[in-house]
């Protein structure tokens, strides 16, 4: 197995206006790895 990522995020932050949704995450996923975030709007990232 290598150490090579599908997807790499270093200090991820994002706001709306003033509510901060998401501060300082780092988030690394190999390659072959599946994984899926639910919001409370039932928005889906899945990667």
């Amino acid at each position: 197995m290598n150490n090579e990522f599908a997807i790499q995020a270093n200090s991820l932050s994002r706001s709306f206006g003033a509510v901060k949704a998401v501060e300082s995450v780092n988030l690394a996923i190999s390659n072959g790895e599946l994984y899926g975030f639910l919001g409370p709007n039932t928005s889906v990232l899945v990667a």
